[in-house]
């Protein structure tokens, strides 16, 4: 007979809790695990990828933004700008992904186009990568009252790859 003690020792694995999961080794694609993968849920601050991806297609790295006032009292902001203050892209980048900076993400969908039309370009940007159950709202991340914006587990994969792909993204979230 085994003691208890040395039972617990012997678990390999923790129990699963999570609605929907896919585990994948994302140097060789391969699928190592997958559970509901394809359950539309919430993605979070994963949206912020997508964020970085299209504001890579808006701006330079030098560019400085100047800070929106719509973006002074975002909930979750984690940079406290000041108002009119001028940032480079690189840093709210940096302050997007390293720190998931909502203030950052509304300063960067808030400048060289409006806030809907940033979200328009998400979803384009999505659906180029083949995000096909996903829908974005916002570049934030936040939850919508309808359960509007939404992804899977497999959609996310697919932006992690793309997301990976990219040398500079890939360099910051790796800090």
């Amino acid at each position: 007979k085994i003691p208890r003690q040395t039972k617990a020792k012997l678990s390999h694995f923790p129990e699963i809790t999570a609605k929907s999961i896919l585990v994948a080794d994302l140097n060789t694609r391969r699928i190592l695990y997958q559970n509901n993968s394809s359950e539309v849920l919430a993605p979070a601050s994963t949206t912020k990828l997508v964020t970085a991806l299209v504001s890579l297609d808006l701006y330079s790295l030098d560019d400085a933004l100047v800070v929106p006032s719509q973006c002074l009292s975002v909930f979750g902001g984690n940079i406290d700008p000041l108002p009119q203050e001028n940032l480079l892209v690189i840093d709210l980048l940096n302050a997007l992904l390293i720190s998931s900076s909502n203030d950052a993400a509304c300063i960067l969908a808030n400048n060289v186009v409006s806030e809907d039309k940033f979200v328009q370009l998400m979803n384009q940007k999505a659906t180029k990568i083949g995000m096909r159950d996903t829908l974005f709202t916002n570049p934030i991340g936040f939850d919508s009252f309808d359960y509007s914006h939404k992804s899977t587990a497999q959609d996310l994969y697919l932006l992690s790859l793309e997301s990976r792909s990219n040398p500079l993204l890939k360099s910051i979230y790796s800090k």
